[in-house]
Parts: structure tokens; C-alpha cells; sequence
């Protein structure tokens, strides 16, 4: 039977309903979902018609459509809001509220990163998001120094120096 929140079962037939027992109640079905409700009726005179079993397998069939249809299009919406959130956060971070927030975070650190401690080359310096929830109006908290293979660690990236790798042995 369909759940009511799925179908508010608007046009109904008094139908002829076959039970688990074998024998026969007269009970309304949607005429849209193929479903019963109401309790069973009293017949007056001649049976009504038979059940139609195919009407609720095949809303049940044009619902999973539904559904599916409605995932398909909320992972290309997400796909899509992603592709948009990188081109302006590259953008971003080439911005000059980024790079003052940059220079604070590293200067706060004082250049050591806090992955490992070590004190990469300025040119191997990483500002860190610890969370993207604020990205473009960052807390300094929201912010870290790392070197780049803490960085790539943190992002669950292959190592990239002979030293990771070798900690990894």
C-alpha cells in the first residue's frame, strides 16, 4: 500500500479487493496511486469492478522516476555550485584581504608549520583552511602555516618529498 504523504488520493472507484485470506472486500482506490483507503464498504447489488493491481506498480514506478530524476539533478546542481565556489575562491585567493590574512597567519605562526614543526622555505609556505565554512571572512583561528606536504597530507594527498615518504615505510 502507498504511503498517504505520497498521494492524497484524489479521484477513487469503489473497487473489488481480492484480501491475504483469499476473500473479497469492496474498498476505494486511488485512481492515481493505486492504493486503498477508507474502510470496507457494503456492496449494494452487483460487485464492482476488480482491483487494478498494475495502477499502484506503476505509480510506484513513475515515483522512483521521480526520485531518481530529482538525485540526478540535486548531484549536477552540487557538481555545478562546485565548479562556481572554485572559480571564486581562486579568485579569492589571489584577492588582497587574502593575501593580508596570509601574512598574518604566517607571521602569527612564525613561519613553523603546524603539521610537523619544520620551518619550510618562504616559497613553501601553506595558509591552511582548517574549515571552508567562513572561506572570504576567515577567523585567524580558521587559519594555519604548513609546509606542503602537511598540506598535502591534510588533504589526503600523496606525499611529496623523499622525507614523507620515507615516514610512511
Amino acid at each position: 500500500m502507498i504511503a498517504f504523504d505520497r498521494c492524497r488520493h484524489g479521484e477513487a472507484e469503489l473497487r473489488n479487493m481480492r484480501c491475504a485470506d483469499g476473500s473479497y472486500q469492496s474498498r476505494y482506490q486511488c485512481l492515481r496511486c493505486g492504493g486503498a483507503f477508507g474502510q470496507a464498504q457494503r456492496r449494494n447489488g452487483e460487485a464492482p469492478p476488480p482491483w487494478d493491481d498494475a495502477l499502484e506498480d506503476e505509480y510506484n514506478e513513475e515515483w522512483d522516476r521521480a526520485i531518481e530524476d530529482a538525485q540526478r539533478k540535486r548531484q549536477n546542481d552540487a557538481a555545478e555550485e562546485s565548479r562556481n565556489w572554485k572559480a571564486i575562491y581562486s579568485a579569492y585567493l589571489q584577492s588582497e584581504p587574502w593575501k593580508a590574512r596570509r601574512v598574518a597567519v604566517v607571521a602569527r605562526d612564525r613561519g613553523v608549520c603546524q603539521g610537523c614543526g619544520a620551518s619550510p622555505r618562504a616559497e613553501d609556505t601553506v595558509v591552511h583552511h582548517t574549515s571552508y565554512a567562513r572561506a572570504g571572512n576567515e577567523l585567524l583561528c580558521d587559519l594555519v602555516t604548513m609546509c606542503r606536504d602537511c598540506h598535502d597530507i591534510a588533504h589526503d594527498r600523496a606525499p611529496t618529498t623523499e622525507w614523507q615518504r620515507r615516514l610512511e615505510r
